[in-house]
């Protein structure tokens, strides 16, 4: 049985175009699964699948199974047909086949050691200017401490506040906020 000639349901048999071509095993307003062979065998695949669905607009969020070869994609309900929305996403999941990969050290974010602890420097120097300053009670430290917390604090406001306007949802860099409004509020 097939709904386009890119999109067939599973019918048991798993045959040549099967292993080829994204089955469609459930689907849902929002939600569709697809049977995909090639992620079985293909993790570098795999990963350059979920980065291509995940660059896509309508595409939200991505988990691939290896073991049981299957895609769920859940995605924003734009209107039409299940099967219209089914057929584009399977187009999509044929386009990543094709499409340039992503290398590795851009999709992990591979860092050194050396550059994960320059990112630190300024919390550290923030964090021992704010103890001597409350240690030794000299004065002429708290503004510097007090700049150096702001500045720190800068990019977890900007990505709190992208997530709680933009996405609506409550990530981990609102709790760090928080925890640190409350932290330097005593």
């Amino acid at each position: 049985m097939t709904l386009s000639n890119s999109l067939s349901v599973i019918d048991g048999q798993n045959t040549e175009v099967n292993s080829c071509l994204p089955c469609l095993v459930h689907h849902v307003r929002g939600r569709v699964r697809f049977r995909l062979y090639r992620l079985k065998d293909n993790p570098e695949y795999a990963a350059n699948l979920q980065g291509f669905l995940l660059a896509q607009p309508l595409v939200y969020n991505v988990r691939i199974n290896p073991v049981a070869a299957s895609i769920t994609i859940k995605y924003d309900y734009i209107d039409g047909s299940l099967t219209k929305i089914a057929s584009v996403l399977a187009n999509l999941i044929q386009q990543a086949a094709t499409a340039k990969l992503v290398s590795n050290k851009q999709t992990n974010n591979v860092t050194s050691e050396t550059e994960n602890w320059s990112s630190l420097t300024l919390p550290i120097f923030t964090t021992i200017v704010s103890w001597l300053s409350n240690q030794s009670g000299v004065v002429w430290l708290r503004p510097i401490a007090l700049g150096g917390l702001l500045t720190v604090t800068l990019p977890i406001v900007k990505r709190a506040s992208q997530s709680i306007f933009n996405n609506r949802k409550i990530n981990i860099d609102c709790l760090d906020l928080l925890a640190a409004g409350l932290r330097n509020g005593q």
